[in-house]
């Protein structure tokens, strides 16, 4: 009936953590699957770590499905002891934006064909939440009684339009190495949302327009940087803790 109906709707399965993708994957889209003819993919959540090899054998061994991370955010569980609530209502914290940049990244080098916040805005609470579970996200409304009513943009909102404004829709990733390495890597362990800072983070996609947008991340000390791509060579420093996207032109 749904098929019938509604034909371009998709069906994604699974829609947990990426710690077990891999078993859920066989289970829904595998050969011997009796579901396998009503899947269009496999969702996953970031709460297990990483996990980047994980999504990367997943989409190796089913490269025609779609692979989508459905939900990610900082529980505010995880919010470290010098973060109190005023300075986290107006600022947010710097590294909760390289946590999003970080698994970004993993996740679309691995094989995924997007990336999904939880929450794009919620209350000076974190809510509301039908359990208590609270969150922080990009964008953060204070409605307390005593307070400006200010709407405040967290980091998470500014690593996220690195992403969202310059990889258009249809873009194609390509492939692309950080020193050399193409490895996906990532542990699954908690705590989730943290980031490499030994070494510089980058991913590459081919837009429709025809120019090549590169997105480059720093989690640790600036960092000298080659971006070697057909037709010359960039040369730049990425400085401590920031995000830069390069946008080369299209080539004959």
């Amino acid at each position: 009936a749904l098929e019938e109906a509604h034909p371009d709707v998709k069906i994604l399965g699974y829609d947990h953590n990426k710690d077990h993708i891999e078993e859920w994957a066989d289970a829904l889209l595998g050969a011997d699957s009796a579901s396998a003819k009503y899947m269009d993919g496999i969702a996953f959540h970031w709460y297990s770590g990483s996990c980047f090899d994980n999504v990367a054998n997943v989409a190796e061994s089913y490269p025609d499905a779609l692979l989508l991370p459905s939900e990610a955010c900082f529980e505010l569980t995880v919010l470290s002891d010098d973060e109190g609530e005023a300075t986290w209502i107006a600022n947010g914290t710097w590294s909760k934006g390289e946590g999003y940049g970080y698994d970004i990244m993993g996740d679309l080098n691995a094989g995924s064909s997007g990336w999904t916040d939880w929450n794009i805005l919620l209350d000076h609470e974190g809510g509301p939440n039908h359990v208590n579970n609270f969150c922080d996200a990009p964008v953060i409304a204070d409605l307390r009684e005593d307070a400006e009513r200010a709407v405040y943009l967290h980091p998470q909102y500014f690593y996220l339009g690195h992403f969202s404004k310059f990889l258009l829709p249809d873009s194609v990733r390509v492939h692309s190495t950080v020193g050399g390495s193409d490895a996906p890597g990532g542990d699954c362990a908690w705590p989730y949302g943290g980031c490499d800072a030994t070494t510089l983070q980058a991913t590459a996609f081919l837009r429709p327009d025809g120019q090549t947008a590169v997105v480059v991340m720093n989690c640790g000390e600036d960092k000298e940087m080659k971006l070697a791509a057909e037709g010359g060579v960039i040369t730049n420093t990425v400085p401590a803790n920031s995000i830069q996207t390069y946008l080369l032109p299209a080539t004959n």
